[in-house]
């Protein structure tokens, strides 16, 4: 009884799968209701990639097509011009617009508009921009209505002379022309004209000041046509104007100022204005304090005004955690990522991709540099369209990203494949097959960094590796199966590929890899001259040459690098920098003896006046250099002379630090601005919630000093010499610049005097304890 029941089950199922079959069968006959190209059409909508949104920096408000508007403002100028002719042809016989609806709104009063229909005029108004010739018109005809309005009974129509439209385009017309008188003549005219509706066409005429830094034009617009409260757009161009007028390593106080105003009145700006204005703390003010600042005013904007932070926000706050002269934070910047995926549920751009790239690789370490990587290929394999075509490709900063972890790692190796995508990459985007990209200065100093951070094998890698003894070799593959060979052409490709297979290996010696370093700096140096070729984009900097030097500092011979250092910033034009003197200077103090070293000491006396002449001109500019740089120069000196074993030298060149840069320099600390107190506020112009402490923030105006790692060497020479009178000095400047570090220190935290009585106190519980356990030894 069960197997027929179950074989009526299996009965059953088989009509049903005969039914669908034959169904198929039938529609598959039937000519179908889509052709391929509407499906293909279908696919690519649904599967469409999202458009990575634009730069938040820029002021809110969609671009208007300047095309539209000059369309629109031509059709204006000659509807009116069409009016005024006709009206001087029939002045005798008829009455204009302007009259009829005169005579409509108030009929005692008198109808002629004499102005309106003059023709002497007519030729040179023709001359005239087509939007002059607009404003001109307007000017005649706008006071003429006010004063019908004015006159016109209460139930009257409205006269629209213009739309809204128009007097937009008449605007935009105008600002594209850089002629601002004529727009706020406009926006004169719309005000008298249609009241409260100017106040959103002003925005545009502030959007010109504010992208100029012009703050007093942009705050007169405002309150000139402000109508209630500003709104988001207006705001936005308000803050900009004070970021665009802070200038560079400064930090916008006003532009925080207004920031907070806003936030006080409980209209706080857009997300995007949040995001320029930490964008532009991370990247133009460019200080410790500044970088604090943004990321407090990042954690106050989450808890006073927009909680959720958009993609453009999280690519900035992910590109901070990889500060150019601070510790890179790829944990934070992972986290980060995190937060904005899964937390959020935001889909990243390919911005986020690239800050989160290029923090992993910069930290330097293989694990995060590997993972570097690994976000790189998800960047590439993320989305695809219909089509097959990723969301995403490399562009040039996803290769100096990953460039900055392979050089960090020595890997030379990898730089030369990157170095080789980008080539190619290069020579696409000129066939018109990838998105315009272009090789600059900056990557090719990752590259040549790369080389002089590479280290060779002690052990010759071959070409091509014998197989292993009791090793079978690789059988061909099917391709090789099939394809003919003859006698006669065999040998060549053979060549071919041991070649081949050999430019692959990375150079297995220093001179290999400096002679394949020239190769490159040759080329860049020709294709930049014939303006042709993937490298003919990059500029000769001075951080370039630079690069290009440390290679020869790394691989080659000292006094081949000094006679390049004598030459090669001349014979491209370039002027040397502090920075190149700097790093000159370390190269010396680093030789090794004979006849390095005699070099390197002759290449010092050479470099020292020429570094004295550029710190002297930076005192007497008042343009100080970088303390940190400073420092890297005179210990270089100081070091150079004792490993060149000559002290009285070296203590000279102390002595001459110390008296141009005395310890008490160091001890008073820089004023604090009211933004970065620490007192704690419910209501104050500046951010509330903080992420820094003030522990956590540098100070980045501590003068030049000097330590003992500085000085170790010079002290254990005199060690050795048996002089005293050098080893207690050099004790005292040591003890003399950490202590005056110490004071200043505490005055910058405000704990001056607790700390000292803290350490008293500890003291003094150490010898008790000392006391008491030597009572109880000696009982």
């Amino acid at each position: 009884m069960a197997v027929t029941e179950l074989q009526k089950r299996f009965s059953a199922l088989d009509e049903v799968i005969q039914e669908e079959v034959e169904m198929a069968q039938t529609a598959s006959e039937e000519p179908s209701d889509f052709s391929e190209d509407e499906l293909l059409g279908f696919y690519e909508e649904v599967l469409s990639l999202p458009q990575e949104p634009a730069a938040s920096t820029a002021v809110l408000g969609a671009p208007r097509s300047v095309m539209d508007d000059v369309s629109r403002v031509q059709s204006l100028a000659d509807s009116l011009a069409s009016t005024a002719l006709s009206h001087a042809e029939h002045d005798n016989t008829s009455t204009s617009l302007l009259d009829t609806l005169q005579k409509r709104l108030d009929p005692s009063a008198t109808p002629p508009m004499q102005q309106l229909s003059r023709t002497r005029d007519f030729p040179e108004l023709m001359a005239l921009p087509a939007y002059q010739r607009v404003i001109y018109r307007l000017k005649q005809t706008v006071p003429e209505l006010v004063e019908i309005r004015r006159k016109a009974e209460p139930d009257a129509v409205p006269i629209v002379l213009l739309t809204e439209a128009d007097w937009k385009a008449l605007v935009q017309t105008c600002v594209k022309h850089e002629d601002l008188k004529s727009a706020e003549d406009v926006l004169g005219l719309m005000q008298a004209l249609e009241g409260e509706k100017a106040g959103e066409v002003v925005t545009d005429v502030m959007a010109f000041y504010s992208e100029r830094g012009d703050v007093a034009n942009t705050e007169r617009l405002l309150h000139a046509y402000q109508i209630g409260l500003p709104t988001e757009r207006q705001r936005d161009v308000h803050i900009q104007a004070h970021l665009r007028s802070t200038p560079r390593n400064v930090m916008p106080e006003s532009a925080l100022a207004v920031l907070h105003e806003y936030e006080a009145k409980n209209v706080p700006a857009p997300l995007t204005t949040y995001t320029g204005v930490i964008g532009h703390l991370f990247t133009e003010a460019r200080s410790s304090a500044a970088t604090a600042q943004a990321w407090d005013l990042y954690g106050h904007m989450r808890y006073v005004a927009h909680p959720t932070p958009d993609a453009p926000l999280y690519a900035v706050m992910i590109r901070a955690c990889a500060p150019a002269n601070g510790q890179p934070e790829p944990e934070r910047a992972l986290d980060l990522f995190t937060e904005m995926t899964i937390d959020n549920g935001l889909e990243p751009t390919q911005a986020v991709y690239n800050a989160v790239i290029y923090a992993c690789a910069r930290s330097g370490s293989q694990s995060y540099v590997t993972e570097a990587f690994r976000l790189a290929r998800q960047m590439l394999d993320a989305r695809k369209d219909a089509r097959g075509l990723a969301q995403f490709r490399a562009n040039l900063d996803t290769f100096t990203a990953l460039l900055e972890g392979a050089k960090r790692r020595g890997d030379l190796a990898r730089t030369r494949w990157i170095l080789a995508e980008l080539v190619g990459e290069v020579a696409r985007a000129r066939e018109g097959q990838a998105p315009p990209v272009s090789i600059t200065d900056e990557t090719m100093v990752h590259v040549f960094h790369a080389y002089a951070a590479y280290r060779p094998p002690r052990i010759h890698m071959r070409s091509v590796p014998d197989a292993p003894t009791g090793e079978q070799a690789p059988a061909p593959s099917s391709s090789q199966q099939v394809a003919p060979q003859d006698s006669s052409s065999s040998s060549a490709p053979a060549k071919k590929s041991t070649a081949t297979s050999r430019s692959h290996l990375p150079p297995q010696s220093r001179a290999e890899a400096l002679r394949e370093a020239k190769t490159i700096f040759e080329r860049i140096v020709a294709e930049a001259q014939a303006g042709t070729g993937p490298f003919s984009t990059v500029t000769l900097s001075p951080k370039l040459i630079d690069a290009y030097l440390a290679v020869h500092y790394v691989h080659g011979n000292l006094a081949d690098a000094s006679a390049l250092f004598d030459t090669i910033f001349a014979e491209h034009g370039v002027r040397r920098g502090p920075r190149a003197l700097v790093n000159a200077l370390e190269r010396c103090a680093t030789s090794k003896t004979g006849e390095d070293r005699d070099a390197a000491i002759a290449f010092a006396a050479k470099l020292w006046p020429e570094w004295e002449a550029a710190e002297n001109e930076a005192i007497r500019d008042d343009k100080h250099l970088n303390p940190r740089l400073v420092e890297q120069a005179h210990v270089a000196r100081i070091r150079m002379h004792a490993l060149a074993n000559d002290i009285p030298r070296s203590m000279d060149s102390i002595r001459s630090f110390v008296a141009r840069y005395p310890p008490s320099n160091a001890r008073v600390p820089a004023a604090q601005p009211e933004y970065r107190s620490p007192r704690v506020r419910l209501h104050a112009s500046r951010p509330l919630v903080r992420l820094t402490s003030a522990t956590d923030v540098a100070d980045d105006t501590v003068p030049p000093q000097l330590t003992w790692p500085d000085l170790d060497v010079v002290h254990h020479r005199c060690v050795v010499a048996g002089r005293t009178d050098g080893v207690k000095y050099i004790k005292w400047v040591c003890h003399a610049y950490r202590g005056a570090v110490k004071v200043r220190r505490e005055k910058f935290l405000g704990v001056e005097g607790d700390i000292r009585r803290r350490e008293r106190e500890r003291r003094k519980e150490e010898r008790e304890v000392l006391d008491i356990v030597h009572g109880s030894m000696a009982v």
